[in-house]
């Protein structure tokens, strides 16, 4: 039985480990994250940008950034051809 609790310490610890990593993106993570500050000046100084907002609707309704693409994160990889083709893609370093 003591065997059993260590091994199910370990793994919980480990557990919590790559929850708290995947949250903070530093793993599985395709993104980079930016502070508010820094994306409305991105933001004011490209207009070439798509702001995707993919909260729920009732979210959405309640507020949202003017032109501000909504699609549900539920629906997001059905609606994948509603993204603009056209804009350039942004490195953020």
């Amino acid at each position: 039985m003591k065997k059993l609790t260590k091994y199910l310490y370990y793994i919980s610890m480990i557990a919590i480990t790559l929850w708290v990593a995947y949250t903070k993106g530093w793993i599985l993570a395709d993104f980079e994250m930016i502070k508010p500050k820094v994306a409305i000046e991105m933001i004011n100084k490209d207009k070439n940008i798509t702001i995707l907002d993919v909260r729920t609707t009732q979210e959405y309704n309640q507020v949202h950034l003017p032109n501000a693409l909504h699609i549900p994160l539920d629906n997001l990889a059905h609606n994948l051809n509603k993204l603009p083709k056209d804009k350039k893609s942004l490195d953020i370093l």
